[in-house]
């Protein structure tokens, strides 16, 4: 108790007698060497820094301590070099000084670690005594209407405006002045119970009168750095207000009624696209009851001109013009002489076909059988007057005319001459008379003569065809090489599609387990009648597979029943012994049972390009 009596005592006395030393500051405090030096050295740190206490006695004495004093209380902290008290226990001793008893005090802040020290020698006598205090540089900003860092405000003049001065990181005690064009309007003392930092706001009210005003938040205090912040006031008269005020309403107006003008006139092409659009639903409502209310007249063909040609005989009333495009010449059927029946496997009825004058080559007649619905003759008319405006593709069976003014309806394409590809690749065409009928077999030379690269150039004719369809809203579902006819210069030319409209139709139509082609179609399709261009995909790798096989059949023996176990197969389909890789690769990127990770038809189309034109090599 005396030693604690003495040392306080000698506290009291130092400060009243003024030998109080200020450091500069620097983050290091020592003392000139000598024990009992009675002089205490201030230390003044920045907030939240840290500082180095130096005791002028070597670190390697014995019976070495440093005490804390806060609020007449003393501790011991450190003991020759260990800590005694966990509070301190941060603290580090004897790491700023080579051979000085040192403390460092990290992480000031009031109210916490700042105070008295002193340093000890065989416990009784006090080498040194260190005063820290913290210093803060405070953070100001003028807030108004809640944007902080206001630098320059608009007003009008007359009008009341309220502004904050925000200060942050401030020590109590703090004074903030309000100045207005350098005369201060308002001060305002904010104090704390404790001595730790804290933030605060201070609000300001002013009438704004003349053309321009500064208002500046000065904030001061014994331990912070005076800091001041401004901000300026640009004062506007109230006429003048009033006029930008009227400006912008009337710029609001301007605009209001341009919307207005916009929205109405929106609204009337609606209200005339509505009525133009009932006006032709009512019009072809009213010709589908007319075209209802008359019998079908029944095509007089005898059943057993087989190789001959025949003149289509109809009735006079029925007699109607042939339109041919391209050709100014009008004709009638009865001008049209139509020859041997074909066999096909799709929906339509076709006929050898020429005219009684031989003004044009032999063409093809495609229309529906007896049986079709009023419907179907309704569908298979739209069809033909769209595909008279359709341009060519070399790919693509020509259309060269149609005949819609009376049922039948007829369209005509042209007579290719050289069998389907199919034929072409060696295999039969199952019955297909359509094609195998006019075909010239080219015999075993079709396998010598095919090369890697032409097997891909009659793909890519093929998937080019395809894209075309696309394009004028056409699908051809499950495409195969018997709908592949070869033209003299062995061009792939597709045959039998329709418009994207009837495909849904189409498809539920199909009987699967009766369908020749069901190896063609993607497993969405022949599963849950479901169709995209996924699926055409889907069918042009499974097309590819034809064709590098010679023609054969893909999933052969495969029925309805089991061909679901094929598909599941990773694989499906082998490569064949003709495919090169790059091209089995692009047939597997296609042959994925989720339609949305089967490779574009788009891009198919670039890569077998790329290998047409050698920029992959050829390897089987």
């Amino acid at each position: 108790m005396a030693k604690d009596f003495r040392l306080f005592l000698f506290c009291v006395a130092s400060f009243l007698h003024g030998a109080v030393r200020q450091t500069n500051g620097q983050g290091n405090c020592s003392m000139p060497d000598g024990p009992s030096n009675t002089t205490i050295e201030r230390c003044d740190v920045s907030l939240r820094g840290s500082v180095c206490l130096q005791c002028p006695v070597s670190r390697f004495s014995t019976s070495l301590q440093w005490w804390i004093m806060r609020e007449g209380q003393k501790e011991m902290i450190f003991r020759d070099g260990y800590s005694t008290n966990e509070r301190y226990k941060i603290f580090l001793i004897n790491k700023c000084h080579s051979s000085h008893y040192t403390l460092t005090v990290p992480n000031i802040i009031p109210g916490g670690n700042d105070g008295m020290y002193f340093c000890l020698v065989h416990g009784d006598d006090t080498a040194a005594s260190f005063l820290i205090k913290v210093t803060a540089t405070p953070i100001v900003s003028i807030r108004h209407n809640g944007y902080e860092h206001v630098k320059e405000i608009h007003t009008v003049e007359g009008t009341v405006e309220t502004l904050q001065c925000f200060v942050q990181d401030a020590i109590p005690p703090t004074t903030v002045v309000w100045s207005l064009n350098g005369i201060d309007q308002k001060r305002e003392l904010f104090n704390s119970s404790s001595n730790a930092v804290y933030n605060f706001t201070s609000d300001f009210k002013f009438t704004s009168s003349t053309s321009h005003e500064e208002v500046r938040c000065i904030c001061s205090g014994p331990d912070i750095l005076m800091r001041e912040v401004s901000a300026n006031f640009v004062i506007e008269t109230k006429s003048k207000a009033k006029d930008e005020h009227n400006s912008e309403s009337d710029g609001t107006t301007s605009l209001l009624a341009v919307i207005t003008i916009t929205l109405v006139c929106f609204l009337a092409l609606i209200i005339i696209l509505t009525v133009t659009f009932i006006v032709r639903r009512c019009k072809q409502r009213k010709r589908r009851f007319k075209a209802q209310s008359t019998p079908l007249p029944v095509l007089p063909i005898s059943e057993n001109l087989i190789h001959e040609d025949v003149l289509y005989e109809s009735p006079d009333e029925l007699q109607d013009v042939v339109y041919f495009y391209g050709d100014n010449v009008v004709y009638h059927r009865s001008d049209i002489l139509l020859g041997k029946r074909l066999q096909s496997s799709g929906r339509m009825i076709r006929w050898t076909a020429s005219l009684q004058n031989g003004n044009r080559p032999s063409f093809i007649a495609n229309t529906l059988p007896d049986s079709s619905s009023r419907d179907d003759w309704c569908e298979i008319r739209l069809f033909a007057e769209y595909l008279r405006n359709i341009p060519k593709h070399v790919n693509i069976v020509d259309i060269v005319g149609c005949d819609t003014n009376k049922t039948p309806h007829f369209i005509y394409t042209e007579y290719v001459t050289n069998g389907t590809l199919k034929d072409f690749l060696g295999q039969s065409s199952d019955g297909n008379e359509y094609s195998t009928s006019i075909y010239s077999p080219h015999g075993d030379s079709a396998t010598a003569y095919v090369k890697i690269k032409q097997l891909a150039s009659f793909c890519y004719g093929v998937l080019d065809a395809m894209i075309f369809l696309e394009s004028i809203d056409c699908d051809h579902p499950g495409v195969c090489a018997k709908k592949v006819l070869m033209n003299t210069r062995d061009v792939c030319k597709l045959y039998d599609f329709n418009a994207c409209s009837t495909t849904k139709k189409f498809i539920s139509g199909i009987d699967f387990e009766r369908c020749s082609r069901l190896p063609w179609f993607a497993p969405e399709t022949i599963f849950k009648r479901g169709y995209s261009r996924s699926s055409d995909s889907w069918s042009f790798a499974v097309f590819m597979w034809e064709v590098y096989s010679n023609g054969e059949t893909p999933f052969i023996q495969r029925t309805l029943g089991n061909i679901k176990s094929a598909f599941d197969e990773n694989p499906p389909l082998s490569q064949p012994k003709l495919c090169p890789n790059e091209i089995y690769l692009l047939m597997k990127r296609c042959l994925c049972l989720q339609p949305e990770k089967r490779i574009k038809l788009a891009k198919l189309k670039e890569e077998l390009k790329r290998f047409i034109d050698g920029e992959s090599d050829v390897s089987i």
